[in-house]
């Protein structure tokens, strides 16, 4: 996939920061210039506002990053207060993948209602998953104990 440029994007697109939203400069089909861009797009329980230009769909804080750094985000943008419809300029973070899923929801398989903390065997076993490699911390006595060190392995967000 071609992504955007910058030329292209500012040409197309104004970015108000401090209310995150993206404005059209020229008409694009039925959005008359000046409206808002972007359409609400819904993927199970994440919601998120995208943005169609030349045939290919961006999410605002994509164009957003794009506009305030002249670069494409070398990452995951994501939410510093987890609302994917908030893209204001102080509400974006660059972040990788197991950053992102630092704070998902719990699976619906969970039993324990810790992330990576399960009963096997006798005991209770914490995991932790730091830029794709799982790290073992140990088998534990009590669930809280499993608790303690995973919190504690949890690198600061």
């Amino acid at each position: 996939m071609k992504r955007i440029t910058y030329s292209r994007a500012k040409s197309l697109l104004r970015y108000a920061p401090y209310t995150g939203r993206l404005y059209w400069l020229v008409q694009k089909g039925r959005c008359a210039a000046g409206s808002e861009a972007g359409t609400i797009s819904a993927r199970g329980e994440y919601y998120a506002r995208k943005v169609h230009i030349d045939g290919h769909k961006y999410s605002v804080g994509q164009i957003a990053w794009l506009l305030m750094t002249r670069r494409h985000a070398l990452g995951i943008v994501d939410f510093r207060n987890d609302n994917p419809l908030d893209t204001r300029w102080s509400n974006l973070v660059l972040t990788d993948f197991s950053g992102r899923n630092r704070h998902a929801s719990l699976r619906k398989t969970n039993k324990t209602g810790v992330p990576d903390v399960h009963y096997w065997r006798g005991k209770w076993r914490a995991r932790i998953a730091i830029n794709g490699e799982r790290k073992w911390l140990g088998y534990f006595n009590t669930k809280q104990a499993g608790m303690v060190a995973r919190r504690r392995a949890t690198p600061p967000r």
